[in-house]
């Protein structure tokens, strides 16, 4: 997969988490799984979208503690918080 291609897939895959306000974890979570995914799919294309989503998470809550996800179809994620 060329760069182009990994940029529009992970652009594709932020759209199903929606923006947060300036600062918030919602936004933190946007940033951190969009940093992370590419470079998952840089090493291994077939990486499921759930395991980056999970660890992005995961990492959100290092700092925010207790965050839950918004989500507009948790099931794109097979996330059940």
């Amino acid at each position: 997969m060329n760069a182009d291609a990994l940029r529009d897939l992970v652009n594709d895959e932020l759209k199903h988490i929606p923006l947060g306000t300036a600062g918030s974890p919602q936004n933190e979570l946007r940033m951190v799984y969009n940093t992370l995914r590419v470079a998952e799919l840089a090493d291994d294309q077939t990486r499921p979208r759930s395991t980056s989503f999970a660890e992005a998470v995961a990492m959100v809550r290092e700092s925010f503690p207790g965050f839950h996800p918004h989500l507009l179809d948790p099931n794109y994620f097979d996330w059940d918080d």
